[in-house]
């Protein structure tokens, strides 16, 4: 079994990410290392939210990240090639 690799906060802005959903529900759209919350609006760094983060998205809406846990480590998904 190949292992996933270890997303960190700053590979999510290199990685092109679009979005990432908290535990709490919270959806963040991000810009570079900054995310701006869904419905209020406000503004946050990537990196202070990095933990809190359990599934990141790109921009066709493709999880390229998840964790299943708060204790466990972000890992890149693994594409299926069509």
């Amino acid at each position: 079994m190949k292992t996933a690799k270890r997303l960190a906060f700053y590979d999510i802005a290199a990685a092109r990410a679009q979005s990432a959903k908290t535990f709490d529900g919270k959806v963040y759209e991000l810009q570079g290392a900054v995310a701006v919350e869904h419905e209020t609006g406000s503004i946050k760094r990537v990196a202070d939210i990095y933990y809190d983060i359990r599934s990141v998205r790109d921009h066709n809406q493709r999880i390229m990240a998840k964790r299943r846990h708060k204790e466990e480590e972000l890992k890149e998904v693994s594409r299926k090639s069509s």
